[in-house]
């Protein structure tokens, strides 16, 4: 299994019928602060190939923030996933797997940060992003 596409966004959601992930403002990655330290709410949006015979097998997810000296911020998430083929898969093909949900991010001080995302324990990517305070 691993990560296709990974995005911050202002809205995601995987459609119940078909799968189909709908992003809105998908790719953000400045956020404008009031104050620090903060948490922040963002939608988190995935789509995971994987082999057929890791499909309907649970697999975890998580996902750490990393602050400007890499080091780790807040709790680290943790979700069970379990990856399913659909009616319309064929044959010999990867199955896409798409998630989407909202995340809670904890930051302490400006600067660049990221989301490092794991599967079943071991790093599979992250999403940079920047943190500024905005005092206006």
């Amino acid at each position: 299994m691993k990560i296709q596409t990974a995005l911050l966004a202002r809205y995601a959601e995987v459609e119940p019928q078909g799968g189909l992930l709908n992003v809105t403002g998908g790719g953000v990655d400045v956020f404008g602060l009031r104050q620090l330290p903060a948490e922040f709410t963002v939608a988190l949006a995935l789509q995971l190939v994987f082999d057929e015979q890791e499909a309907s097998v649970e697999h975890q997810l998580a996902a750490l923030v990393r602050g400007p000296d890499l080091e780790m911020i807040g709790e680290r998430m943790a979700w069970p996933i379990t990856p399913r083929l659909g009616e319309l898969h064929a044959p010999g093909w990867r199955g896409l797997f798409s998630i989407a949900g909202a995340i809670t991010i904890a930051v302490e001080r400006e600067g660049p940060h990221s989301l490092a995302l794991q599967l079943d324990g071991a790093e599979a990517g992250d999403i940079p992003f920047q943190v500024l305070l905005d005092t206006a």
